[in-house]
């Protein structure tokens, strides 16, 4: 808190005092009953913030190690730190080509076929693209998202999206990965929102 700071680096008596006015509600709730002087501003100040950070918190952090200890957490915690820190820190991880292969139900054409081929394209990108991450949400995706291929025969050459569904579906009229490009940034910049883009 800045008026603890204050209240540490305060150059007058008079300086001292508005700041101790300021914070005036933390030095209550804190049980703070001396005066504050020059003297013994520092001192003073380094206590409240110790309470601050500490002891306000103290009654819920003992609330919650009880509720981990009656679970069992609190001991496979202490035993096993580095295995239980993916239970409480998210770790970012990055979109990969495998990533996107085990998340996506991708629907290919017969491999080897013509259409086969035009399909394998970088699927990281798409995601990328589409969701505008690089990591994976941190409640993952549900439903699982799938990416559908759009025939040839249909009229469709941009990209179409049921956000509902998590299910892209992507044209093969672009012959090269620019116009492929060009074709998914015009599609999602462009689309009407809520449904299918």
């Amino acid at each position: 808190m800045f008026v603890l700071y204050q209240i540490m680096n305060a150059d007058s008596e008079a300086q001292l005092q508005d700041s101790v006015a300021k914070a005036q509600a933390v030095i209550s709730m804190a049980g703070c009953c001396r005066a504050i002087n020059l003297r013994n501003c520092k001192q003073v100040a380094e206590e409240l913030a110790k309470w601050y950070v500490v002891q306000r918190t103290r009654a819920v952090y003992d609330s919650f190690a009880e509720g981990l200890k009656a679970l069992g957490v609190l001991s496979a915690l202490r035993e096993h730190p580095k295995q239980m820190t993916a239970l409480f820190i998210k770790k970012d991880l990055p979109l990969t080509a495998e990533f996107m292969e085990e998340l996506f139900k991708i629907t290919l054409s017969e491999p080897g076929s013509n259409r086969y081929n035009v399909e394998c394209r970088t699927v990281e990108d798409i995601l990328v693209f589409t969701i505008g991450t690089n990591y994976v949400p941190a409640l993952g995706f549900n439903p699982e998202p799938s990416i559908y291929f759009l025939e040839d025969n249909q009229d469709c050459t941009l990209p179409l999206a049921s956000t509902c569904e998590n299910i892209i579906r992507l044209p093969t009229f672009p012959k090269t990965y620019e116009s492929f490009c060009e074709k998914m940034g015009f599609g999602i910049r462009n689309s009407p929102g809520f449904g299918f883009a």
